[in-house]
């Protein structure tokens, strides 16, 4: 339990927080389990985080993993929002090829007024082929179905999201690469994504990288970050392999 106060006359706050969580793994079976449990009361204010992940080594090229995330920011105004996702990471033993093939479903309640509500479904395929040191190629695809709702207003629809990705190693920690996407839905929404980066390696799974993407858009489903909005960015990447897609039911 965690209890802060500030006496700012502008501002004062008056904070409690009760965290109870367990982690639970067996390494002979390759399983790992974690679940958390957050409430936190600021002045008026009272807030719930709930997570819960599954991860399981299938054997020793695939993993399974689960993970469920709810958070009410406003226990009065009931403004909720769910993510659950699950998936399998495959990556062989060479270390040439290995592909994550996901589904999520996340559902918004109350988040931007009284009469919002958001859910979709997602299948995302992403595949990384490295065929020698210096290359590496990466080819994603998903489709997405959503319903929304917004004062009374309900709507709903099919999307469909083409990635690819071609990173070329200068050097072993420099690296540069070209990005694109492709985006189209059943309301004959079309856009595009056409970007450079430059990457800097500081170990064999985690570096840095700048862009700039000359055509972009947003997607709030397919993907919570600015990789494909127009314009600079700067990004951390970690290098997938299905050790890391294990420890994520952990995160």
């Amino acid at each position: 339990m965690e209890t802060l106060n500030t006496s700012e006359a502008s501002n004062p706050t008056n904070k409690t927080s009760l965290i109870l969580s367990y982690v639970y793994k067996d390494e002979e079976v390759g399983v790992v389990s974690n679940g958390s449990i957050d409430l936190a009361k600021e002045n008026e204010k009272t807030s719930v985080l709930a997570k819960g992940g599954y991860g399981k080594k299938i054997s020793d090229d695939l993993t399974l993993a689960i993970q469920n995330r709810y958070f009410i920011e406003n226990t009065s105004s009931n403004n909720a929002r769910n993510r659950f996702l699950t998936g399998l990471a495959y990556r062989d033993s060479d270390d040439i090829y290995n592909s994550l093939i996901k589904y999520e479903m996340i559902y918004d309640d109350h988040i931007e007024n009284e009469d919002y509500r958001h859910i979709s479904h997602l299948v995302n395929t992403i595949h990384n082929y490295q065929w020698n040191r210096k290359n590496i190629f990466t080819f994603s695809l998903g489709g997405k179905y959503v319903e929304d709702k917004n004062h009374y207003v309900t709507r709903s629809y099919m999307g469909y999201l083409i990635g690819a990705n071609w990173r070329h190693y200068l050097t072993e920690k420099i690296d540069l690469g070209l990005n694109s996407a492709f985006y189209l839905d059943n309301q004959q929404n079309r856009r595009y994504g056409m970007g450079v980066e430059a990457g800097y390696t500081f170990n064999n799974r985690f570096w840095i990288s700048v862009g700039y993407n000359f055509l972009g858009f947003r997607d709030r489903d397919f993907f919570e970050d600015d990789r494909y909005t127009k314009g600079a960015y700067l990004r951390f990447r970690l290098k997938f392999n299905e050790g890391l897609f294990s420890r994520f039911a952990g995160s």
